[in-house]
């Protein structure tokens, strides 16, 4: 087995980071508390024991109509009001609370939540896997700029550029281990080298509902009907390195800490410079930033 040589990595959030586990909290799935602005989520088959349990017939009718109802102004915690689940009850059914902070009101109708990332005991995590593709993209930038200026990139002998154009540059810079005569194979990647852990579990109170909103060149808001859990920002999260510089090749830890400077400079100048900020935000210059 080849030589490895092991890193930590530590990466400080600049703005709330999302990473969507695809799982999906409607307003019957949450209990939102407009005082403490907090958000619980409720086991859904913690709720049905107690409903089995309860010693009222009319329990699970109630909780069926409920849920296949589309009443617009009907949410979780009326539902609980309506079936007199006490502060007790509701506890043992919580799975997780976390900031609500301005994403959700009393005043309008509550949104969907996306999901973030989590473990097997309900704690939030960044894949590796994560990572690594915010690491690959701007090591592939590096690699292109240190070599053509970021003016045109080398293209293999037998590619063409008229198909999969970004496979042909990825191909030209990242697959060149020669394992498999078909370039484009991913067993070719020099990214091979490289294996990044998934994050230590972050703490919940690390976490927070951020509104999505679009904003346009000219400065102009859209704000989405999406809300997202994310971590907040100025949160330090650790990940494990492990490089295989036999296969990594010139990725090095000092190769891969240029590449996030480079790129945070090229994001900068060839995209975020050219949006106007809104008021009252932060001016950000992405040094050392990666982009997720």
């Amino acid at each position: 087995m080849s030589v490895s040589k092991q890193y930590v990595i530590t990466l400080e959030t600049r703005s709330p980071l999302f990473v969507g586990s695809g799982d999906n909290y409607t307003k019957k799935d949450y209990l939102y508390d407009p005082r403490s602005q907090r958000v619980s989520v409720v086991d859904s088959s913690r709720l049905m024991a107690w409903l089995v349990s309860c010693g009222r017939p009319e329990a699970i009718d109630e909780y069926e109509k409920f849920m296949l109802g589309n009443q617009k102004n009907y949410y979780l915690k009326e539902f609980f009001d309506r079936m007199r689940i006490g502060p007790e009850d509701r506890k043992k059914m919580i799975i997780y609370e976390t900031d609500a902070g301005a994403a959700l009101s009393e005043y309008n109708s509550l949104k969907d939540i996306k999901a973030f990332m989590r473990d097997a005991y309900e704690r939030p995590y960044i894949p590796g896997s994560s990572l690594k593709g915010a690491l690959r993209t701007a090591i592939l930038v590096k690699m292109i700029r240190d070599e053509d200026g970021g003016i045109s990139p080398r293209y293999p002998d037998d590619f063409t550029r008229s198909k999969h154009a970004d496979t042909d540059i990825e191909g030209g810079y990242l697959h060149t281990l020669g394992r498999n005569s078909k370039q484009p194979n991913a067993v070719n990647s020099i990214m091979s080298g490289i294996s990044i852990s998934d994050s230590v579990p972050l703490e919940q109170s690390s976490m927070t509902l951020a509104k999505k909103i679009d904003i346009f060149s000219d400065g102009e808001d859209n704000p989405l009907n999406v809300v997202r859990e994310c971590v907040k920002p100025g949160v330090k999260i650790n990940f494990k390195l492990t490089i295989y510089p036999k296969l990594a090749g010139k990725i090095s830890a000092q190769y891969i800490r240029s590449a996030i400077t480079d790129f945070g400079e090229y994001y900068y100048e060839t995209y975020s410079k050219k949006f106007k900020h809104p008021l009252d935000t932060d001016h950000e210059t992405f040094d050392d930033c990666l982009v997720f």
